[in-house]
């Protein structure tokens, strides 16, 4: 995986998702596998409902298990996951948001 500040990074803990605004992240995460084609952990999603706009909004932790897929290839970095999946639940009901990881 790499990081915001373009380091790679295996197995992390904690990660920020969304580098612009910080506005996703997860902490905590304890991986149960890390292959070389996926990787899948659980662990604390950290979100901002962006209501009624992001800069108001309120962040939020759910528990969530973490789904890392889609290796690329680099030219700089070798392989990296190029997609996370983050699945929780609200109010009973399980949610799921997409991540790309390198632009």
């Amino acid at each position: 995986m790499l990081t915001c500040t373009d380091r790679r990074a295996t197995r992390p803990a904690d990660y920020v998702i969304s580098c612009a605004d910080a506005n996703a992240q997860w902490k905590d995460v304890h991986w149960m596998s890390w292959g070389r084609h996926t990787a899948s952990g659980r662990g604390d999603y950290y979100v901002n409902d962006c209501t009624p706009y992001c800069a108001a909004g309120k962040f939020h932790t759910y528990r969530a298990a973490i789904r890392l897929s889609a290796v690329r290839s680099t030219a700089k970095y070798g392989p990296l996951f190029s997609q996370a999946t983050v699945s929780y639940t609200v109010d009973g009901r399980t949610k799921t948001q997409g991540y790309d990881l390198i632009d």
